[in-house]
């Protein structure tokens, strides 16, 4: 019995064999385009995150991001990166987070008297060269001794070279140092207003957490210059040729003593001046009497008599002109030095 069939002989092979077809046709036609996506992914993150790779293999235009960083917020920055790539429909972290200690830090930045030192590790090379940049230009006094390493984990929350640039405070004495996303700085500055002020510049500019140890510690003034202080505005005055001082020169003389009461374990030299009206023996004597007279004046008031040490320079040392009336008269003038 003969059975009649819709299809002529042969006729299936002729509709079977494209449909086996298509897929590896569309298979390579596709995988082109998909090599594409994944290199301009690939080329978008090399610039800030070269620690990322795309796996994409079979995967069309979703795409899967490895490797390994030190934060969440690199993550984060890195799927947004390749996410925003033409032709990707999606981007899935399959890396792994591995956090920094603190014996392992991002950077640490420190300026000594005539150098700043940058020591630690970034992301990229191009990172390296922006922070090295950016610490040339803001401390072009100074050698930048470079000490960087490339350590694909450490990707900052913040571009280093941004905070570097932003902070106008940074002084010597000063270390900032970041592991993970918090930031540390630590060392002396002189006041607190200084220490916010640094303080508020980073915080502009640093995503992270901030730790301010910070000390503040005013500068400290000499006994010296404490004393010269208050011998700039006022002076002691003694009669006319004479070694004895002026009572409306009294309260200055008490004030030296307070100051002097401030530097317990410091010896003074007080050393008398004069101006060059006269003979040189004659001004040499002079000097020292007056020298003593302050001297003995302020062990009256109770302070030891081995701090103090009198001395005559006559009209040796001038600080004016002694042709005019002014210059003679502040040449005449006492002054204190500190000897130990």
């Amino acid at each position: 019995m003969k059975h009649n069939s819709p299809f002529y002989p042969g006729l299936w092979q002729l509709l079977v064999f494209p449909s086996l077809m298509l897929p590896l046709v569309l298979f390579f036609q596709w995988h082109p385009i998909e090599q594409k996506i994944a290199d301009s992914v690939q080329t978008a993150l090399n610039e800030e995150h070269s620690w990322a790779t795309i796996e994409s293999f079979n995967r069309g235009r979703d795409l899967l991001l490895l490797g390994e960083t030190s934060n969440e917020h690199s993550v984060n920055d890195a799927l947004s990166t390749a996410g925003n790539v033409q032709g990707v429909r999606s981007v899935e972290f399959g890396g792994s987070i591995v956090p920094l200690t603190p014996s392992d830090p991002e950077l640490t930045i420190e300026l000594l008297a005539d150098e700043v030192i940058l020591l630690g590790s970034l992301g990229s090379q191009q990172q390296i060269d922006d922070t090295v940049t950016a610490a040339t230009q803001k401390f072009a006094d100074l050698e930048v001794v470079n000490r960087l390493s490339l350590d694909v984990r450490h990707e900052p929350v913040t571009p280093w070279s941004r905070i570097i640039s932003s902070s106008d405070n940074l002084g010597q004495g000063i270390s900032m140092s970041v592991v993970g996303d918090a930031l540390t700085l630590k060392g002396e500055i002189a006041s607190l207003q200084q220490s916010e002020l640094l303080e508020t510049q980073i915080r502009a500019t640093f995503a992270g957490t901030l730790v301010n140890q910070i000390v503040v510690v005013p500068p400290k003034i000499s006994c010296e210059s404490l004393i010269n202080e208050t011998l700039a505005n006022s002076r002691i005055n003694f009669d006319i040729a004479k070694s004895s001082i002026r009572s409306d020169s009294d309260a200055l003389i008490e004030k030296l003593a307070k100051v002097a009461n401030q530097c317990p374990s410091k010896n003074f030299e007080v050393i008398g001046h004069t101006d060059n009206s006269g003979s040189l023996e004659k001004n040499m004597s002079l000097s020292k009497l007056r020298a003593q007279a302050v001297v003995d004046r302020l062990i009256g008031l109770g302070l030891a008599i081995d701090r103090f040490t009198a001395k005559g320079q006559g009209p040796n040392f001038p600080i004016a002109d002694n042709d005019t009336t002014a210059g003679r008269t502040a040449n005449r003038r006492i002054e204190f030095k500190v000897i130990n």
